[in-house]
């Protein structure tokens, strides 16, 4: 009946909420319609649950400053943004494409020059290969002479922004607030580990719509991940059980 079906779509509108690490109403409704899927009832269930989940309430980030930068690239990997950002007492390395806002980000343990490099490497280059220019802050983390050795033996031009105007490096400084908001909501939704929270925040992230009205995903991609067939499939896709600890905490 009427009541079961509204439960059903009350249900899916959270599962949804919580596996994007609770985004706002209109992003969510987005990235459910770019799915394919357009449904009125979920969307006002959606609006609903945004307004009162306690998650949400509770970890509620004041509005964003605008980002104050100069447009540096046009197409994806030819400039990217680079920060660090302290969370407790780990650091997120966090890179942003500067055309697309692809984002990608790991957890390091101190601020050496090695450590940043690797990190750069690891969740960057080696996937995407060496990007034109990177753009960082003044820190002496970035500013130094190994990271300009990387610079030299893959043709990337280091630019680092002036000491005195660091909001130059406006688009990762907004991101880093981003990325730790949801990281707080993931980790207060899941119990999982700071690693497991990170990767998670950072595929939401690329999930919803910029201001380009696509996604991250979308511009890299050309299509967002799928997200999980729970309109159609009651098992395994809308199954509260699972065997798997590691599952249970992100579903």
């Amino acid at each position: 009946g009427t009541s079961r079906e509204s439960k059903n779509t009350r249900a899916i509108a959270e599962k949804l909420h919580k596996q994007f690490a609770h985004p706002t109403a209109d992003k969510l409704i987005k990235l459910v319609r770019n799915s394919g899927v357009k449904d009125k009832l979920l969307e006002e269930e959606i609006k609903v649950l945004s307004g009162k989940c306690m998650t949400c309430v509770q970890l509620q980030r004041p509005p964003p400053r605008p980002v104050v930068c100069i447009p540096m690239a046009t197409e994806f990997n030819e400039a990217v943004s680079m920060d660090l950002k302290i969370y407790g007492k780990y650091y997120f390395l966090v890179i942003v494409d500067m055309a697309t806002r692809f984002c990608a980000a790991t957890v390091v343990q101190n601020k050496c020059p090695s450590t940043i490099i690797t990190g750069l490497l690891t969740s960057w280059i080696t996937t995407f290969g060496a990007p034109k220019k990177i753009l960082t802050d003044n820190g002496r983390e970035f500013n130094n002479s190994e990271m300009r050795a990387l610079g030299e033996a893959f043709n990337i031009k280091i630019m680092t922004t002036a000491a005195e105007s660091p909001w130059s490096n406006g688009i990762c400084e907004r991101l880093n607030g981003v990325l730790g908001i949801l990281v707080n909501k993931i980790i207060f939704d899941g119990k999982c580990d700071i690693h497991m929270a990170l990767a998670w925040a950072v595929s939401a992230r690329n999930a919803y719509d910029n201001n380009s009205g696509f996604s991250p995903n979308q511009l890299v991609f050309g299509f967002n991940p799928a997200i999980p067939d729970i309109f159609h499939n009651k098992l395994p896709g809308f199954e509260e059980v699972t065997s798997s600890e590691i599952v249970r905490r992100k579903t």
